[in-house]
């Protein structure tokens, strides 16, 4: 055909592939005692955004009783949700799961 075709390296298909991609950091609220108390979620997430990390990490058992409130300040801080799923312990009730 005249046209000159070469075959592309690994390397180079992957970093194609992951171009536009971004390494984003995200703090765990494991260990943090504010993380407890949705009165302080709000300079917890404030704190968090200004050090410079995207999202949190959380249990659903920490928040999910202040849905609302957590969706409201995680967009207020430009925050994301990486939401930690536990299958056993925590509340579940032995027999009903």
């Amino acid at each position: 055909s005249g046209r000159s075709e070469r075959k592309m390296s690994q390397g180079e298909s992957a970093a194609k592939k992951a171009k536009g991609m971004q390494l984003k950091m995200v703090k765990t609220l494991w260990g943090m005692e504010e993380a407890g108390d949705p009165t302080k979620w709000d300079d917890m997430f404030a704190s968090i955004k200004a050090k410079g990390y995207a999202g949190i990490e959380a249990i659903t058992l920490g928040w999910r009783g202040n849905v609302d409130l957590l969706v409201e300040l995680l967009n207020k801080h430009g925050l994301a949700l990486v939401c930690q799923i536990h299958t056993t312990g925590g509340d579940l009730v032995e027999g009903k799961g």
